[in-house]
Parts: structure tokens; sequence; C-alpha cells
């Protein structure tokens, strides 16, 4: 799609990225260098959830689960890009936000009625941990 072809394009801004607790500013979301360093992260990952339960859901199942907006979280590019696919026992984000990053993760897998496996199980458990 090309820029200015809707009406709520985003051009600049500032967000806090929950994965590194760091304040990301943007003046010009134009500029591939700095659109390229924020991504909208499936916090559980799609092919994640394939493997747990998805590859036996119908289409139109698996397009309302890839836009579940409790399922996206603009972070940093990078950052999301060395989660990649990860569940919980691959990857974890900063040690202050793992608490809530374990809730999310576990309410939309029970909201999806996907599969946790142990290893999964074992590192939500250490991240309930950090919870206050």
């Amino acid at each position: 799609q090309r820029q200015g072809s809707c009406d709520h394009d985003v051009l600049a801004g500032t967000w806090h990225d929950p994965y590194t607790g760091r304040t990301l500013t943007f003046t010009d979301l134009k500029d591939l260098r700095q659109a390229e360093a924020i991504q909208i992260d499936h916090v559980v990952p799609l092919a994640e959830a394939w493997v747990s339960g998805a590859r036996s859901w119908s289409p139109a199942r698996r397009e309302t689960f890839a836009n579940d907006l409790d399922e996206l979280l603009a972070v940093d590019g990078p950052t999301n890009m060395s989660k990649g696919d990860g569940d919980p026992a691959s990857w974890r984000p900063r040690k202050g936000y793992q608490c809530a990053y374990a809730r999310r993760w576990i309410a939309i897998k029970a909201r999806y009625h996907l599969a946790v496996d142990p290893p999964e199980t074992t590192a939500l458990d250490q991240m309930l941990g950090y919870c206050h």
C-alpha cells in the first residue's frame, strides 16, 4: 500500500518497547531504516500457534488469530527478529516484562485452546515468579 493512501498513516511517533524497556522515537516512518526499527510482533508466533493446534483451524479462525489485537504488540524490530518463532522456553523479554509477557502468552493460548509443551510450561512458571 502506498504512503498516503490511508487517512490514518503513521508518519512519526514515540513507542515504549516492553520487550527491551526502551523508548523508540521516530521522526519519519517513510524512511525505511526508521520503519524497520519498529515491528508488530505476534506475541504467540504464528508458527508456534500452528504446531500448538492452529493447523486444525479453519482459514477464518487462523485469520482471526493473526489479527487479534491482544496478540499484536509494537516492539523494537531487531528484538522481534531475534525472537522469531521462539516460545518462552527459547526466548524471553527483559526480566522486568517477563511476568506480563507470561500472563499475556497464557491468556492467548487459553483463549484459542492452544497446547503448551513441558519446556514452555517450565519457562512460563519461571517468568510468573517475577510477578509482584
